[in-house]
């Protein structure tokens, strides 16, 4: 079966010369290659899309074929990703597989999959038609995507999703598609590490500093004398946007720059709760991460993530955008040490049963299993 995904492959064991900073932020499907390490009876194959590559190559882990292929980048768009979409199309037709994977509508890899000719099925990751519902600004590639979205969910042999929430968004446009709520899980080193907060108490934000994600919010709300003697720390990168943001942000925002995920999974469990006031999200993988580590959550009603908390009971869920009710709210965690770890603690040992990686790969793998017997009958 071929796999195509936005792969983080500098997880890879691979010579950082040849793909160091390849492949994608998806860390989800990293923990999937890693849990299938001992299964025998699939030839699982990965194609992924990089620009620090400019010839194909292959490289061999976890008993898996990665196929790497070279992008251009910022041309990709033009002809709706003509030369990603023929150079996925000529592994599949070189590989001829009895299933095809593709991840996300955010770039080409579900759509390979749906034009694959082959069984398939897509995994959604972001809502484009969510998204831009919202008063943000995107790329101009998002609006194409999001109207071309619809046609992905109708036509798909089968959806996977990680919650009821991105089901319910996805039947609104396409009320037939064969959907399946699986849950993507996380890597196992988050279940490796105790949650142990740091003095002065801080809030962590983890994801891309743009305003889609509401950390502008925080930095506003950390500017307020009642935050003075606690921090605010920044786990993530961005453009101009971050620029200006640490420009006016106080003394005690800390940015940390782009972290790996076992030095992010360390920082976590230092904070003393996790904050995400997200205007567009669907599932965001570091809330899963935090409710592993047992950290009380602060996030916005934008988003499947309210899948994963109760407000008030193991965190708060706030309209986006709320700054004073942000503010409010931090205070409460950051000066009640025993109220955070209160409210961190209740459900923490649901999360880490729902989000163990091993039931996530066994689940895909029954799902490759049932289809590839569909191709041969």
């Amino acid at each position: 079966m071929v796999i195509l995904g936005e792969f983080p492959l500098q997880g890879l064991p691979l010579a950082p010369s040849r793909v160091a900073t390849a492949g994608g932020t998806c860390t989800w499907l990293l923990s999937l290659a890693k849990e299938w390490k001992d299964q025998a009876d699939l030839e699982i194959h990965w194609g992924v899309l990089s620009k620090e590559t400019a010839v194909p190559c292959q490289e061999q882990c976890w008993g898996q074929t990665f196929h790497i292929l070279p992008t251009r980048g910022s041309l990709r768009m033009r002809g709706f990703y003509r030369q990603d979409r023929k150079a996925l199309s000529r592994l599949i037709q070189q590989l001829r597989p009895d299933v095809v994977h593709g991840w996300g509508s955010e770039d080409i890899y579900g759509w390979s999959a749906l034009s694959s000719g082959r069984p398939h099925l897509v995994s959604v990751q972001g809502i484009l038609r969510r998204y831009v519902r919202q008063p943000a600004i995107f790329h101009p590639k998002v609006y194409v995507l999001a109207f071309m979205e619809k046609y992905l969910f109708q036509k798909a042999q089968l959806l996977t999703v990680e919650t009821p929430w991105g089901e319910e968004q996805i039947r609104r446009w396409a009320p037939q598609a064969n959907i399946q709520v699986l849950e993507y899980g996380i890597q196992r080193h988050f279940f490796d590490i105790s949650w142990k907060p740091e003095k002065p108490s801080a809030a962590i934000f983890v994801g891309t500093l743009d305003p889609n994600k509401g950390v502008e919010d925080l930095v506003e709300a950390f500017r307020s004398p009642r935050l003075q003697n606690h921090e605010l720390w920044v786990v993530g990168t961005g453009g101009r946007f971050a620029d200006r943001l640490r420009s006016r942000a106080a003394r005690n925002v800390r940015w940390f720059g782009r972290l790996s995920s076992e030095e992010t999974a360390a920082r976590i469990a230092r904070a003393t709760c996790l904050a995400l006031p997200t205007r567009n999200d669907t599932s965001p993988n570091v809330i899963k991460e935090a409710r592993v580590l047992g950290l009380p959550v602060l996030t916005t009603t934008c988003g499947g993530q309210r899948s994963y908390l109760i407000d008030g009971e193991d965190g708060y869920v706030l309209q986006p955008g709320n700054i004073p009710e942000t503010l409010e709210k931090l205070c409460r965690l950051l000066q009640e040490p025993d109220l955070a770890e209160k409210l961190g603690a209740r459900g923490r040992d649901r999360y880490r049963e729902l989000f163990r990686p091993e039931k996530t790969a066994n689940a895909f793998l029954s799902i490759y299993r049932q289809l590839s017997a569909q191709t041969r009958t």
